[in-house]
This record gives C-alpha cells, structure tokens and sequence, in this order.
C-alpha cells in the first residue's frame, strides 16, 4: 500500500496520469495560496473540491494565506470539516509570504489543527522566484518549524520536501520533535538523484530513529510540467530503508497516523 501525502491532482486527467506510472492507494492533495506561482494554476481550487468529493481515495489541505484574515479562514475551513471528512491538513507557505512559523499571526491556525486532529504543513527548503514573486529564503529553514513544534507539542507538523537542502537540519528537527514530520517530496531528478540518496542516508545516518517521521510523496502535479517524478520516490525508499517494515511506515503506515486515514 501507499499514500502519498504531497501531490497537487486537479482532476481525473492528472490522476491517470499519475497511476501510469505507479500504481498508489491513496492521495493528498494540496490546494495553492491565492496567485501562487504567478497565477499559473489559477482557477483550479475550484475543481478541486468537486473532483476530490467523487473520488474515494483522494483527500484535500486547505491553505491557510498569510496576507487574508487567518481566523476567518479557520471559520470558513471549520464550515467545511463539518461537511466532509476530506480534509486532512492546512498548510503554510512562509518563504512565499515572509513570515516565520512562530509567527504570532499563524498561531491559531495550531489551535485549530490540533482540536481537529490535523497537521500543519509548511513549504519549506528552496523556494523559486516567480513572475511578481517576492519569495525570500530567509523564512524556509526547517529550525524554525522547532519553536512552533516546542509551543505545540499537541500539534501535528510537516515539513515538506525534507526541507531541501537542510537535509541536516530537517532531520535535527525530526529527532527533536516526535510531532514534527517530513514529506520526501518534489526533490528528485534522474542528474542529481544519487547525490541526493546520498546525502539523505548521511542524516539518517546521524539522526536514525526518524523514520516513523518520514513520509511519501512526489508532488506530482502532471506529465506537462517539471514536478512529474514518481518512481523515483519510490525507488528512494527501496533503497534508502533496507527492511520491509520500515518501507511499510514511509509509504503508507506513518501517513495513516498524521492524516488519520
């Protein structure tokens, strides 16, 4: 079985498309902030919600915009849990709006997350400079999920793409905080795949009771753009995790526990 946690399928085309190249059971699927990248995936939140509604293995994290009143964005997300049981996360994007985790303004989104038993997922590590984007990677560290982790020890938080590239640092947080996770997400390519398998087994070298932490996902987003990847992840956790039961935890058992699925 697998889930994978970070995908962004919009529709029935993009999950074809994704089941022809590896057979999965389960998905997260990640709703974008406002004008995110540009605007260039405009228009399809709105799909979103109806698609993932009619699918039975497919489920949603609602973004939580740093620049919009964030407690009614909590009203308006609360209205929706209470309606469906599709909703499995909320999720930040500090590099991109310019704040840090502990942010006061984002605090009672960790109330909220953790009365409804759901994660907080940041975008973390590398961020891209889009058209109009003022993203700033001052903000992206992983070590800055650890105060909002300490805070909130009763709040569940990821940290996506294993914060490439604090690999280091995102496994320190790891070790720290058993309510802190990550995601292996959108960070694999055919020309750097074996450095970065590489690097990854060096911090779990040093930080090697994480990986009931470490979670599934490719952020698959279609066959028409640079986030297509999806055996290679799966090839990275055969070769990075030696015995079944561990392969077992990364590809679906640590998701069923954060995402309560």
């Amino acid at each position: 079985m697998i889930i994978d946690v970070h995908t962004h399928i919009f529709n029935e085309n993009i999950l074809n498309e994704y089941l022809g190249k590896h057979p999965t059971d389960a998905f997260i699927c990640i709703k974008f902030i406002k004008d995110f990248c540009g605007g260039a995936f405009e228009g399809r939140d709105e799909d979103l919600e109806h698609f993932i509604e009619s699918a039975p293995n497919l489920y949603l994290v609602e973004s939580i915009d740093f620049e919009v009143n964030i407690l009614k964005q909590i009203e308006d997300i609360t209205a929706k849990i209470e309606n469906t049981n599709k909703i499995k996360g909320i999720k930040l994007y500090p590099g991109y709006q310019h704040f840090y985790p502990y942010n006061e303004r984002v605090l009672p989104a960790y109330v909220f997350a953790q009365e409804q038993n759901i994660p907080v997922i940041f975008h973390s590590g590398a961020i891209y400079q889009f058209e109009n984007s003022q993203a700033q990677l001052q903000y992206v560290n992983p070590v800055y999920i650890d105060e909002a982790a300490v805070r909130y020890p009763d709040t569940k938080f990821i940290i996506t793409h294993f914060g490439f590239p604090y690999l280091m640092e995102t496994a320190m947080v790891l070790n720290k905080n058993n309510n802190v996770y990550a995601d292996i997400s959108g960070i694999l390519d055919l020309d750097t795949y074996e450095v970065l398998k590489q690097d990854i087994k060096k911090a779990l070298k040093y930080y090697s009771g994480i990986t009931d932490q470490i979670l599934f996902g490719t952020d698959f987003i279609g066959n028409d753009t640079y986030l297509n990847e999806v055996g290679l992840y799966v090839k990275l956790v055969e070769e990075l995790f030696e015995d079944e039961e561990t392969r077992q935890a990364v590809y679906y058992k640590n998701a069923q526990k954060v995402f309560n699925i």
